[in-house]
């Protein structure tokens, strides 16, 4: 008779822990890398745009004029900030430069422990307002639309998230998103609770209590977000108020793109590369579309309209079974040679509505 585990996980079929449990020391399910984000919401609708320039006292044909000021002022704002802090701006020219990277060398560098890392700067995509005339009535109106502008990333050393970054649009609607990581953050609880561990990467090959681990995982679920988040926003983004003064509106925020993971920690990695082979034939032969539309939150799959795909490939950190609907995906790859993670991404949250 085979020996039976004492592990047990929401999420992890028993049949599952009841074939492969012995191989497994820990299971951990929570957040790995989530953005979040704050908008001025009644900024993204034309007309309400228009209505706060009638407040501002500022006719649209001085739309330019009157944005330009704002940026010039959101621009001191954060060099000053820089500045006071003693820490370095840099514009980076390229996307293929790793911003993270870049703030953690630096940061590492520094000895930063809290407070302001760096402020990058880059020139990047963003849905933003032109001044375009209408043939038809001759007049001239606000048209939101995709142009390019300058973003500042602030990096910060947060005392219980660890490294996060704010991204702050400098033209008008000045949207802020703050990125941060679930695993970097249960280090950080793990570390208080006296817990020891070994981290790899962004995830754990070994923790020394698992269920005291996913008790601590499971507490930022009740996260106030909003409470937590104003602070960052305040220190990256000091004119958020008056922005939203003309028109009494405050940044509203959003989980714009979240991943939740589950990882099992197999015991051997020999053990978990001699199983992996036959984990990924059973996800891509028994799972078909109506699965994966289940899986990510489209409970008719007749009635769904869209791009559907599974794919196998091989990946940096491994061996990759993707399914995706709509860009939203639900994937299993073997990390870091000892872990097993499922991973859902969402990036358009929306169509979960």
């Amino acid at each position: 008779m085979k020996k039976q585990t004492s592990i047990s996980a929401p999420g992890v079929p028993d049949s599952f822990l009841a074939k492969f449990g012995r191989d497994v020391t820990a299971v951990l399910s929570g957040f790995d890398r989530l953005r979040f984000r704050a908008t001025l919401r009644m900024l993204f609708v034309p007309a309400k745009m228009e209505a706060y320039l009638s407040a501002c006292h500022v006719l649209i044909k001085n739309f330019k004029t009157f944005a330009e000021a704002t940026t010039a002022k959101i621009k001191a704002a954060a060099y000053a900030s820089a500045r006071s802090a003693g820490r370095p701006d840099r514009y980076l020219p390229s996307p293929e430069i790793s911003k993270e990277d870049q703030a953690r060398q630096i940061a590492r560098a520094d000895g930063i422990t809290d407070g302001l890392i760096a402020l990058f700067s880059a020139t990047e995509p963003c849905l933003s307002y032109s001044v375009r005339g209408d043939p038809k009535t001759k007049h001239i109106h606000l048209v939101l639309e995709t142009r390019k502008c300058t973003h500042f990333y602030h990096y910060f050393m947060h005392r219980d998230f660890g490294q996060v970054s704010v991204r702050v649009q400098t033209w008008f609607p000045f949207t802020v998103d703050v990125c941060l990581n679930g695993r970097e953050w249960l280090a950080r609880q793990m570390d208080r609770a006296g817990l020891t561990y070994e981290q790899r990467d962004n995830c754990f090959v070994r923790v020394s209590d698992p269920a005291r681990a996913q008790a601590l995982l499971d507490a930022q679920l009740q996260t106030d977000w909003v409470r937590v988040l104003q602070p960052l926003l305040e220190a990256a983004h000091p004119l958020h108020a008056e922005l939203g003064r003309p028109l009494g509106q405050n940044y509203y925020w959003t989980a714009s793109q979240t991943e939740y993971a589950t990882d099992l920690l197999f015991r051997a990695p020999a053990r978990l590369a001699a199983l992996y082979p036959q984990f990924v034939h059973h996800g891509i032969k028994t799972f078909g579309s109506r699965d994966v539309l289940r899986f990510l939150g489209h409970g008719a799959p007749s009635r769904f309209c869209g791009e559907l795909s599974s794919n196998l490939k091989h990946r940096p950190e491994g061996l990759c079974l993707r399914h995706r609907a709509n860009g939203n995906s639900i994937k299993v790859y073997d990390k870091e040679r000892s872990v097993l993670r499922v991973e859902t991404t969402l990036v358009h949250p929306e169509q979960f509505k």
